[in-house]
């Protein structure tokens, strides 16, 4: 027995509830201060659905074989975070 099925249907669920609330938030929303310091919702958001990008590109390597790499925006973002975390 495998738990992919279930694991499919819970990120299913959850992709659609972040859909759900990113589609009912107003443009006040999107610019106000979200909980991460000089980060409004809205970098938060962008950030995430970028990152989301990058992910279908890495597991599309991983099943296929074939090198589809996250994307140059990714590295940037892993690169400048890190930076600033130890800064």
């Amino acid at each position: 027995m495998t738990i992919l099925p279930a694991l499919q249907a819970e990120l299913t669920a959850a992709t659609d509830r972040l859909l759900a609330t990113a589609a009912s938030l107003s443009d006040a929303d999107l610019a106000a201060p979200s909980l991460l310091p000089g980060w409004t919702r809205g970098h938060v958001l962008a950030h995430v659905a970028q990152n989301a990008g990058s992910c279908l590109n890495l597991l599309t390597w991983a099943r296929t074989g074939v090198r589809t790499p996250p994307g140059i925006s990714w590295y940037a973002g892993c690169a400048r975070s890190a930076f600033t975390t130890w800064i």
